[in-house]
């Protein structure tokens, strides 16, 4: 039993050095966010009315609050270099230009749906309040185009 226990504490003490000494790499956080603007420009396309905007705004919180999630990752951040930041930027714009292209579509699918308008607007309004407090680590990714 001693020896079990012995075992477990050593364990238990490897995976806490492993894990203190571990540093979260910049692709990867880059990566996350992308993902989650893709997950944003979904939610945008699948909006037809009222009730799907209902629903995508649900979805559009929820990404916000994914994106809080993985900037708080940011604080054991590894070096960010200049080719990774010209890496991200690319990924960004690409990013971008398919978010935007849902935007577009989707005011030519609900400009006459006030009400799935004023939905999305409110959910969009909290989002970007969520965004913004984010914009020292986008910069510092290359997530943004100067």
């Amino acid at each position: 039993m001693k020896q079990i226990l012995r075992q477990i504490s050593l364990l238990a003490a490897f995976l806490m050095l492993t894990a203190c000494g571990s540093k979260v790499q910049p692709t990867q956080l880059a990566d996350q966010i992308l993902a989650k603007y893709v997950d944003m420009a979904e939610a945008l396309s699948s909006v037809k009315d009222a009730e799907s905007a209902g629903e995508a705004a649900v979805e559009i919180t929820k990404i916000g609050d994914d994106l809080l999630q993985i900037a708080e990752q940011a604080e054991d951040l590894d070096e960010v270099t200049a080719e990774l930041r010209q890496r991200n930027r690319a990924e960004y714009i690409k990013v971008m230009d398919r978010l935007l292209y849902a935007k577009d579509q989707l005011g030519r699918r609900v400009a006459d749906d006030r009400e799935a308008m004023q939905i999305l607007v409110a959910a969009m309004e909290e989002f970007e309040a969520k965004e913004s407090s984010m914009e020292p680590l986008f910069a510092l990714l290359g997530l943004r185009v100067d």
